[in-house]
């Protein structure tokens, strides 16, 4: 078996797409852009402070049956400590169509749970430095909770 080695020097960031996310928010603003969104991802999948705000706040106006727009997103968040960057990120909207939508949206789901995979890695690797847990204990019991982990991130919508 051949191992990869990587430059274990650098920290990798986590990935994201801030413009595909800016295209979901765009796309979900037209009639059944929302729609084809939520079938893919929720606002937990958003990489910024200001997209994970946004599509709850849209979510949260679905929810009541209230129609979503801009204004009703402004209303919704005024007040919040973050409202500065939101009517940033909301006033850089252009006009979009929501057919794309979901192709956004897949990317933007696809690299939440890469995000999501490395926060586990992470999470192994300190499990294993624990030198006070015997060896056998910590590799059974790390791969349970990696099985776990990684059919939740597969199958979970919500983490």
């Amino acid at each position: 078996m051949k191992v990869k080695t990587k430059n274990k020097e650098a920290t990798p960031r986590l990935p994201c797409d801030p413009q595909a996310e800016l295209a979901v928010i765009e796309g979900s603003l037209f009639p059944g852009g929302f729609d084809r969104a939520t079938a893919i991802l929720s606002a937990s999948d958003f990489s910024t402070v200001g997209g994970k705000k946004i599509f709850a706040a849209m979510e949260s106006l679905a929810r009541t049956g209230r129609p979503i727009s801009v204004s009703l997103i402004e209303r919704a968040l005024d007040g919040d400590p973050d409202f500065p960057q939101i009517v940033r990120a909301l006033d850089s909207i252009v006009p979009f169509t929501h057919e794309a939508v979901a192709h956004f949206a897949t990317i933007v789901r696809e690299l939440s749970l890469r995000r999501k995979l490395m926060r586990l890695a992470a999470d192994a690797v300190w499990e294993l430095a624990d030198v006070t847990v015997p060896i056998e204990n910590a590799t059974a019991s790390l791969l349970d909770e990696a099985r776990e982990a990684i059919i939740f991130v597969n199958g979970g919508r919500d983490g």
